[in-house]
């Protein structure tokens, strides 16, 4: 594993430890000891076998709290972003990528919705849309729903837990998740939406820490909070993909929007 690679999985192993609530992790010396190899590796410097403090055995130092989030000493642009996470290989899901869905929109500032759904399915690339990110149908479903709420297109950004699409047959699994959401964490912090809308059960889950059904977690608004300490409501409901197998369901989103538009406007 090159330094590249090896940092992509450190920061999305991070990323999904903070998505399952970690916020921290005790400063003992073997921590301590990484992360100063870390940042000497960054500068170029080489590390020393032994970073102990002289005369003080490893792991006597009192432990506090470490960021669950790599500081960076400077943040992506959206754009920077989007161009990492095109040219991903942090998971065997590249391998069959077709498409990347890094995500669109927004460009109004302060973004007042940020939509997360959980991947885009396709058969091959012939049948993909451009710019699809839901698939055809869902799409044009999503883009109703913003309408319904009187916001426009760049008033909302919508992506994906899973930034690469996933062939028909195939089905991403935890470690996926864990690893690609990392740069959904990044997009959020740069982008600061007003609010979060999840939809399906995937984005739900990992942007509310809930493990509850979806049908007991709609309908409220929870708390994701950022790696700098800004909090922002999150509103789960269903995914286009489900709602267009089950449309008795759509009254239910339909009050969830109405909820989304009343916070927004409040």
């Amino acid at each position: 594993m090159n330094k590249a690679e090896f940092i992509h999985t450190f920061r999305s192993y991070v990323g999904y430890h903070k998505s399952c609530g970690i916020d921290g992790y005790p400063a003992d010396q073997l921590v301590r000891s990484g992360l100063q190899a870390l940042s000497q590796q960054a500068r170029g410097e080489s590390c020393p076998e032994d970073v102990s403090k002289p005369g003080k055995p490893a792991g006597t130092e009192p432990a506090e709290a470490v960021s669950a989030q790599p500081e960076q000493k400077s943040q992506l642009s959206i754009s920077e972003l989007e161009a990492e996470i095109l040219r991903c290989r942090n998971c065997s899901l590249h391998m069959q990528r077709q498409v990347s869905t890094a995500g669109s929109g927004g460009g109004r500032k302060p973004l007042k919705l940020m939509i997360v759904g959980d991947w885009l399915t396709v058969h091959d690339k012939a049948s993909v849309t451009t710019g699809a990110l839901f698939g055809s149908d869902q799409d044009q479903m999503c883009s109703r729903m913003v309408e319904a709420i009187n916001l426009s297109g760049e008033d909302v950004f919508v992506t994906n837990v899973i930034k690469c699409s996933v062939p028909e047959m195939s089905q991403p699994n935890a470690e996926h998740i864990g690893r690609c959401s990392s740069y959904l964490h990044m997009q959020i912090e740069l982008l600061r939406p007003q609010l979060i809308c999840s939809m399906g059960i995937i984005a739900s889950r990992l942007l509310t820490a809930q493990t509850r059904p979806l049908s007991q977690q709609r309908g409220r608004f929870f708390v994701y909070k950022t790696g700098s300490g800004s909090q922002i409501p999150v509103m789960p409901t269903y995914h286009p993909t489900f709602l267009l197998q089950n449309p008795e369901m759509k009254q239910a989103t339909w009050a969830d929007l109405q909820a989304i538009k009343q916070k927004l406007s409040g």
